[in-house]
């Protein structure tokens, strides 16, 4: 009986530790809540090369934001290839206890990030937006596999 107490034990700190692992990594930089128009660049941090993940638009709003915002995302990866996307990103107003929303949309799938290193992210709004505090990157892993 000693035996089978010592064997649950180690299973359920196994499984305590597993369920501690992020399948995702979000990462935001901040915006000018009034009147951003201009560029913001972020760094984001890759060490794995052989996980496939989406990426996902994330931005951090207030009820003065417009319903939705479209933003050009260029990446650049650290061997110098270089990915530009425009995302049209909506902004619904969900009822949150908190002062602010958050809205994510994928625009890359089944995504490998090759290169170990720095990507250099740059957002830019096609349009000058209000209350939009931050944007950034989250990505996840499909099929939570790393």
């Amino acid at each position: 009986m000693n035996l089978i107490k010592r064997v649950a034990a180690v299973c359920i700190v196994a499984l305590a530790m597993c369920s501690c692992m992020s399948h995702h990594t979000s990462l935001v930089v901040d915006t000018p809540p009034k009147g951003w128009h201009t560029s913001v660049e972020m760094d984001y941090p890759n060490s794995d090369t052989l996980g496939v993940r989406s990426v996902n638009l994330l931005a951090y709003y207030s009820a003065n934001a417009p319903d939705n915002m479209q933003v050009v995302v260029s990446t650049i990866s650290p061997d110098g290839y270089k990915a530009i996307d425009t995302v049209m990103c909506p902004l619904p107003r969900n009822s949150h206890v908190r002062n602010y929303f958050e809205s994510q949309t994928t625009f890359r799938a089944d995504v490998v990030m090759r290169c170990a290193g720095n990507y250099k992210v740059t957002f830019t709004p096609t349009d000058t937006l209000d209350g939009v505090w931050a944007v950034g990157l989250n990505t996840t892993y499909n099929n939570g596999k790393r």
